[in-house]
């Protein structure tokens, strides 16, 4: 059971979070976009699947330090020159 402490708390709380919420909607009403705000999933599914393409890319790719660090440009630069 909530203690009347938390109960005052959150009910001071909820206050303040509609008003953030009708402070950021155009119009001041949640929820009411102008269709010029409005946009489709269609930009976040893309950033998201190239964020797993390049996360699964990584984890495949065997990426190991080099063992002498002596000759790693002499090495870098036959790796260049090969591609």
């Amino acid at each position: 059971m909530p203690s009347p402490v938390s109960r005052a708390w959150v009910a001071s709380v909820i206050p303040w979070v509609r008003s953030l919420a009708t402070a950021r909607a155009p119009g001041g009403k949640a929820g009411h976009d102008s269709p010029s705000v409005h946009r489709t999933p269609g930009r976040l599914v893309a950033f998201s699947d190239g964020v797993f393409a390049i996360a699964i890319t990584l984890l495949i790719l065997e990426i190991r330090p080099p063992a002498d660090y002596g000759n790693l440009l002499h090495e870098l630069a036959a790796l260049c020159s090969a591609s």
